[in-house]
């Protein structure tokens, strides 16, 4: 049966009504749930976009690919700016992304009714409904929200389960009349037919089918939540591990573990936007030590939850902040951070001074010794920390009295003696604490820095062999001799890894994080200033070289100027600052190209640019001179500029190209080259003017004469 689409017009009320009553429903649940409008506008304004239409889209490729790519682009683009709470999902949402899934399947239905209503036509648009139908029906802790933006829907949220069922119902009762109506307007006169019939029969089955599904996952709860808990776990190991060379937080240290090799030291694993340099960035602290493994006392308090002010709408990024804290309004510093190859499992480096953290994450927590955790955190968001003027480089002022807790001061019976005579050793065994500290620091500057595994596979401990006999080892054996020295001296102490930040890079106004930068360090409580300090034994020369660059003003320092850049653009987008993201990659893309031609290979392959440029363009531009001096209409300069991209190309196969002085058959004399000129000296001199059918022939003949001379030009050498 075939329709003619002139006889449905697509700016009929009764059509619009009727698409907007079968797609709308998925769309609103959706709004409803998400307490975001932009969904249910964005599908009105598709509709209404369709309506408004003089005739329908012609069923043809060009048309279905750019609407399934805005349908593409409508659902990214929101997804990025606005963040929704995962209280709002349920487990099988977050399997399958129904943020992504509901809006494409919602934007493509409504996109498919700018196209003729034939039936495999109404057969997608309804298949798209159904889809988002059905996964905005799983369920969620609705009776728990509130709406933000939509408050006024709160009572129908509170009973969403009700609403859903409605929409269902309604859904199932427009989409036969979808089938239908329009059918009854272009068949006018038609008889019933047993094929309307059979129709008529599964499109009622079809909602009572998926009735029947929806009782059964329901009915059996505990049994679909197993499975899509197993399917949800799998996806996660299968997913999780990460690219290769990503360096990950490990959960402890072990002085017996080789370091890293060398070809993985230069990995960037963050970049940090600062006024000043980091310093110290905190992401682990351990307080329990033995045979060379340091970890964390499983009776450790839990973490505080962070404090967080969230922001709706657009600006999608919350700001936490410590507990019983107010917001900092002054005398703080700023750090960015964007994260490249760390994976971090949700922990955040900090600094010690850190007051609070704007991120995109449902949650956080803190713990007493300061390490910072996000809950489904966002890392192409980056992290923004808010430090205390002189919050950089100092520990962490937490717990206030550790002299009380027997953690910070534990130190195992096979050490206890060892470490005691060593002490002596140092002449640190007498004195205030800030004096034990100072004759430490004096003892451990014989001490000497090597990456090598000198200490492990010994029969004692690799600590006491580090102290007694080598001498030499990397910054945990320094941090790991100074905490338990310490303790040993009645100072409450503890095992701080994570980064130092301080390599400026050699081309953007930004700090790199390596891999080659992870180091550790010891906190120490002193009792006569009765605050934390860090204490870093490791020798000065060592420190001194996280603070040179690594590669000068190279390829790869501007190559990584521009990562930083469009980390920047990701970031910004994702916490709804799009403006200020534009803003930013702009100003540091001309910042970088003003920097390159300072430079003597930036002058180089600015010129180089510029002569490729004359010599791609200067022909074309000489055409159209020619061609207005001409007077020309729009149609022969078309011809003329097919004729002209021809003579370029095929002087480029030849070697040779045709004099301005000479004559189109004087010049080409091969036979279709010559048989081509003769049809555009034809077409552009006749008194009627060309046809655009008579151009796209006329531009396929010259393809197919410059793909001949290509291929007899490749096979002259064997000749």
């Amino acid at each position: 049966m075939s329709s003619d689409p002139g006889k449905i017009a697509p700016f009929q009320w009764r059509i619009l009504a009727l698409n907007a009553a079968l797609v709308m429903p998925p769309a609103f649940l959706y709004t409803l749930k998400t307490d975001s409008p932009v969904y249910f506008l964005i599908t009105a304004a598709i509709l209404l976009f369709a309506f408004f239409r003089r005739d329908y889209l012609p069923l043809r490729d060009r048309p279905i690919i750019y609407s399934v790519t805005a349908a593409l682009i409508l659902t990214i683009f929101p997804d990025m700016l606005i963040v929704i709470d995962d209280s709002r999902y349920g487990i099988f949402d977050l399997l399958i992304r129904s943020n992504l899934m509901i809006p494409l399947m919602t934007y493509l239905a409504a996109l498919s009714c700018a196209f003729f209503p034939y039936y495999p036509r109404r057969g997608l648009t309804a298949a798209g409904v159904i889809t988002a139908l059905v996964l905005c029906g799983d369920r969620f802790n609705y009776a728990r929200l509130n709406n933000d933006l939509l408050s006024f829907l709160d009572p129908l949220l509170r009973n969403y389960p009700t609403v859903f069922a409605v929409a269902a119902g309604w859904t199932a009762v427009m989409i036969p009349l979808y089938f239908l109506y329009p059918g009854r307007l272009e068949r006018a006169g038609r008889k019933f037919s047993l094929r309307t019939l059979f129709l008529v029969f599964f499109l009622i089955l079809l909602p009572l089918s998926a009735a029947a599904v929806e009782k059964f996952y329901y009915s059996n709860d505990s049994l679909m939540r197993a499975v899509e808990y197993y399917i949800l776990r799998t996806s996660m190991r299968r997913f999780g591990g990460g690219r290769r060379g990503d360096y990950r937080m490990s959960a402890g240290t072990d002085l017996n573990r080789g370091l890293p090799p060398a070809e993985q030291q230069k990995t960037v694993l963050m970049r940090i936007k600062a006024a000043r340099p980091p310093g110290y960035l905190r992401s682990g602290s351990y307080d329990f030590y033995r045979s060379g493994r340091w970890m964390v006392r499983r009776d450790s308090p839990k973490p505080a939850a962070l404090n967080a002010e969230r922001r709706t709408g657009l600006v999608s990024y919350s700001t936490f902040l410590l507990p019983e804290k107010d917001p900092v309004e002054k005398d703080y510093l700023t750090l960015e951070l964007f994260f490249a190859g760390l994976r971090t499992g949700g922990r955040i480096p900090a600094p010690g001074g850190t007051l609070e953290l704007d991120a995109v994450a449902d949650s956080g927590e803190v713990t007493e010794n300061g390490l910072f955790t996000l809950k489904q955190w966002r890392p192409d968001g980056g992290c923004t920390l808010r430090i205390a003027g002189d919050g950089l480089n100092t520990a962490w002022q937490s717990p206030a009295a550790p002299e009380k807790a027997l953690p910070y001061l534990i130190v195992t019976r096979d050490l206890q003696n060892e470490l005691k005579q060593i002490l002596r050793q140092t002449g640190s065994a007498a004195g205030g604490d800030s004096a034990v500290v100072r004759n430490l620091r004096r003892y451990f500057a014989d001490y000497s820095y090597t990456l090598d595994n000198v200490n492990s596979d010994r029969e004692t401990d690799p600590l006491l062999w580090f102290l007694k006999k080598s001498r030499r080892g990397h910054c945990e054996f320094f941090a790991s001799a100074a905490v338990l020295l310490l303790r040993s001296a009645g100072i409450p102490a503890r095992y701080v890894t994570g980064f130092i930040a301080e390599e400026k890079s050699a081309v953007g106004d930004y700090y790199l994080v390596r891999s080659c930068h992870a180091h550790a360090w010891c906190e120490a409580y002193l009792r006569d200033r009765k605050q934390w300090v860090l204490v870093d034994l490791t020798p000065e020369g060592v420190l001194e070289s996280f603070r040179k660059e690594t590669e000068g003003e190279t390829f790869g320092a501007w190559l990584d100027s521009l990562k930083q850049l469009f980390a920047q653009l990701f970031a910004d987008i994702r916490r709804g600052h799009f403006a200020q993201g534009v803003m930013n990659i702009l100003t540091g893309i001309w910042n970088l190209l003003w920097k390159l031609l300072r430079t003597i290979p930036g002058i180089i392959a600015v010129i180089a640019v510029l002569l490729l440029l004359v010599r791609r363009y200067y022909p074309a531009w000489k055409q159209r001179r020619r061609q207005q001096r001409q007077n020309l209409s729009a149609v022969r300069a078309e011809l003329a500029g097919v004729f002209a991209r021809f003579e370029r190309r095929y002087g480029a196969l030849t070697g040779d190209r045709r004099p301005e002085s000479a004559a189109l058959m004087e010049f080409y004399q091969e036979p279709s080259a010559a048989e081509l000129c003769r049809t555009y000296e034809a077409l552009r001199y006749r008194k009627t003017e060309p046809t655009e059918t008579e151009i796209k022939d006329f531009a396929d003949r010259a393809a197919r004469t410059l793909e001949l001379r290509q291929k007899s030009a490749s096979r002259s050498p064997r000749d």
